[in-house]
């Protein structure tokens, strides 16, 4: 009778716990991926610690390798050492800020180091961490001259710098210029004289009548021409 209940009661609870197993397995498998997915960000950008993928990645490891435990003690021992490190003020002092900056880097390298142990990276070396990042000089340029655009332009919004400017040349009609050289020359030879200067009162019904049209204008131009000769 022992035997039937079991046979029966591994039949239908079989297939149940083979599930539950299954979903486990999946979980702690997506929790590996996560934590493997985090350590080779880290280690693909610590020549690049301000870009935003590794700056994400710093953000989840909190996640991933979760503190209060003993299996990950030694990554959040190492995490809280270099987040400490992050969030402080960088010294005035020159000497001061190169010490201060040479820290980092070997802070960081024992972060991934531990974080490498936890993942199954068992052969990791601090140096190698620490010393083989690879980053190209020509995007280290890009960055600084990125950093040097923005913080410009910022100043020039913000009003507390103007943008430089410088006029080389003015564009111009040659000719144009000469007869407006001309014509100031012309005035200021009248002016230094001390001739009077001729004027012509026209009413405003000779105005409206000499802008008739063109030919009433040439008309009245060779009439008055005529008239002055006789």
């Amino acid at each position: 009778m022992l035997s039937i209940v079991a046979v029966v009661l591994a039949t239908l609870l079989g297939p149940i716990i083979a599930v539950q197993i299954q979903k486990l397995l999946e979980r702690m498998q997506r929790r590996s991926d996560g934590r493997m997915r985090v350590f080779k960000t880290l280690m693909t950008t610590r020549a690049a610690t301000l870009s935003l993928a590794h700056v994400e990645a710093l953000n989840m490891i909190d996640l991933e390798f979760p503190p209060g435990g003993k299996r990950f003690k030694a990554v959040q021992e190492a995490w809280k050492a270099y987040r400490t490190s992050l969030f402080e003020t960088p010294p005035q002092d020159e000497k001061e800020l190169a010490i201060f900056y040479a820290d980092r880097p070997k802070l960081l390298a024992e972060m991934l180091y531990q974080m490498g142990k936890a993942v199954g990276y068992n052969d990791l070396d601090k140096t190698q961490i620490q010393k083989e990042g690879y980053y190209t000089t020509f995007q280290s340029k890009v960055d600084a001259d990125s950093n040097i655009l923005r913080s410009k332009l910022v100043e020039i919004v913000t009003g507390q710098a103007t943008l430089p400017m410088s006029v080389k040349e003015l564009p111009g009609d040659p000719e144009l210029i000469a007869a407006q050289t001309a014509y100031l020359k012309a005035i200021g030879e009248v002016l230094s004289s001390g001739r009077p200067i001729p004027i012509t009162v026209v009413s405003s019904a000779e105005k409206n009548a000499a802008t008739i049209s063109p030919q009433a204008e040439a008309t009245e131009l060779t009439m008055g021409t005529a008239a002055g000769k006789r």
